[in-house]
């Protein structure tokens, strides 16, 4: 990882979204973020560890998405994200949001 990065957040060991490149990067290997999914991504950090709502998550959204478009949005972010052997970094809160957890 190069020592000039400075707007990344870490998930966990080794793993770290990149916002200034719209990545993800697990062990580094890099996976592209769309527009949308660095947009989401961004919300959730700005409030790690906490309820985001759908509705905080939609309008933070510079492009118009339906609740529906949301929950496809955070299906692929969470397939990006999450290490399937340990615990889940992206965690939905049924009828509420979702939580962003750093481990």
């Amino acid at each position: 990882m190069s020592g000039n990065i400075k707007n990344v957040t870490f998930l966990r060991d080794h793993c770290y979204v990149d916002f200034d490149r719209a990545i993800f990067v697990d062990h580094d290997l890099p996976c592209a973020l769309s527009r949308i999914e660095t947009s989401l991504l961004t919300c959730l950090v700005s409030k790690l560890g906490h309820i985001v709502t759908y509705d905080e998550l939609i309008i933070f959204v510079t492009e118009p998405i339906t609740p529906n478009e949301l929950h496809v949005h955070m299906s692929r972010i969470r397939k990006k994200i999450e290490d399937k052997s340990t615990s889940n970094n992206l965690i939905s809160v049924r009828g509420v949001g979702y939580i962003l957890i750093s481990t």
